[in-house]
C-alpha cells in the first residue's frame, strides 16, 4: 500500500513559499517601523515615554519613581524562595560561571616579520542589561545565564529588566 500525499494548501508549492516570504518580509517591516518609533520616543522623552508605553502595552499605570525595585523588595522576594530552590539556583550559577570562565580570552600582541603589530585587545563593556522574561515565561535560567556571563566578563554595572505584572508588581 502506497502513502497518499494530501496537499496542505491548494496552491503551487513555489507560489505558496513566495507568498509566505513576502508576508514575512511585510510583517518584519511593520515590526521594524513600530520598534523604531518606540525607540525614538524613549530616546527623546525618557522615562515618561516608558511609563506611557507600559500603560499602552501592559495596561499598568506606573510612574518613573516605581521603575526601580527597592533593596527591601529584593530582600523580601529572596526570603520567599524555598531553600531547596535557592540552593539549586546557586549551584546552577556556579556551573554557568565555570562554563563562562573557559570562554575568557586574553589580550595579546606580537610583532610581525615586517614590524607590524598584531593582536587583540579584550575589553569588557562597562554596562550590561539582562532581560528577565515575565508572566508565563518567567525563567530564572535566563537571568542566571545573562548575569553569570556578564560578571565573568568583568562587566561593572548590570541592570536587570523585566515586565511589570498586572498589579504593577513583579
Amino acid at each position: 500500500m502506497s502513502a497518499q500525499v494530501v496537499p496542505v494548501v491548494d496552491k503551487d508549492q513555489r507560489e505558496f513559499l513566495a507568498e509566505l516570504a513576502r508576508k514575512k518580509s511585510d510583517d518584519l517591516n511593520d515590526v521594524l517601523l513600530t520598534t523604531a518609533a518606540i525607540t525614538d520616543k524613549v530616546r527623546c522623552d525618557g522615562d515618561s515615554a516608558v511609563a506611557e508605553f507600559t500603560l499602552k502595552f501592559d495596561k499598568v499605570k506606573l510612574s518613573p519613581e516605581n521603575f526601580r525595585v527597592s533593596a527591601k523588595e529584593v530582600e523580601k522576594a529572596a526570603a520567599s524562595v524555598p531553600s531547596e530552590l535557592a540552593d539549586a539556583l546557586r549551584a546552577a550559577y556556579v556551573r554557568i560561571t565555570d562554563y563562562h570562565r573557559k570562554q575568557i580570552s586574553n589580550s595579546w600582541f606580537s610583532t610581525g616579520d615586517d614590524g607590524e603589530i598584531l593582536g587583540q585587545r579584550i575589553t569588557p563593556v562597562a554596562n550590561a542589561a539582562i532581560y528577565a522574561p515575565g508572566g508565563k515565561a518567567a525563567y530564572p535560567s535566563s537571568v542566571l545565564m545573562g548575569v553569570a556571563a556578564a560578571r565573568t566578563a568583568g562587566v561593572e554595572r548590570i541592570v536587570l529588566l523585566t515586565p511589570v505584572g498586572r498589579e504593577g508588581t513583579l
